[in-house]
């Protein structure tokens, strides 16, 4: 019985792993960019201002624009309707309509790697039925559609709570304060 590992196998060369790299640099520098009044919102007739998702991702696709130059290989969408998408049919099924909150991609391919990542954006406070639903989406698109880079990102005050869930090669960051970069978990937690 051989008890030694099985070599690491080299990244296919169309994974585009330095697109990956400007990406998620540009993402840190988007969310640092986000202002308190896209973190939590307080509206009329509330006491204490609410993480509102829609708000904080209109503002984070704004920043992610700004700071992605005109050249990059990749087109940034937001909320991309994705019904009777032949991959999405066979992936998910005739009747669903999954719509990630971001994907990075080149429109109209479908080989190794034009598919780069998908983000999907939720509050910290947000209950585990609607994050797990969140994340079994990242994982069909990594999976069945190609995509090569999932996200998983929240934003709001509240440590979120990941026990019970598998993130398996879905990254997972948390925006906790105004100006500053994410946190990454380890290993599902973050300190």
């Amino acid at each position: 019985m051989n008890n030694e590992p099985a070599p690491v196998q080299p990244i296919s060369p169309a994974v585009d792993t330095d697109s990956w790299t400007v990406f998620r640099t540009a993402l840190d520098e988007a969310i640092v960019n986000i202002q308190p009044s896209y973190f939590r919102i307080k509206r009329y007739g509330d006491d204490d201002p609410e993480p509102r998702e829609r708000a904080y991702c209109y503002e984070l696709y704004h920043q992610l624009r700004l700071k992605l130059r005109p050249d990059f290989p990749y087109t940034l969408h937001a909320e991309v309707d994705k019904a009777g998408h032949a991959e999405i049919v066979r992936c998910f099924g005739p009747n669903a309509r999954p719509n990630p909150d971001f994907i990075l991609h080149k429109p109209t391919l479908m080989g190794r790697g034009d598919n780069l990542g998908i983000i999907e954006v939720k509050a910290s406070d947000e209950n585990r039925r609607n994050i797990g639903k969140d994340l079994r989406k990242i994982r069909k698109f990594l999976k069945c559609v190609g995509y090569v880079y999932g996200v998983m990102l929240f934003f709001g005050d509240q440590k979120p709570d990941l026990s019970h869930l598998r993130l398996g090669a879905i990254e997972a960051l948390w925006h906790n304060q105004v100006g500053q970069k994410p946190v990454a978990s380890k290993k599902g937690k973050f300190d």
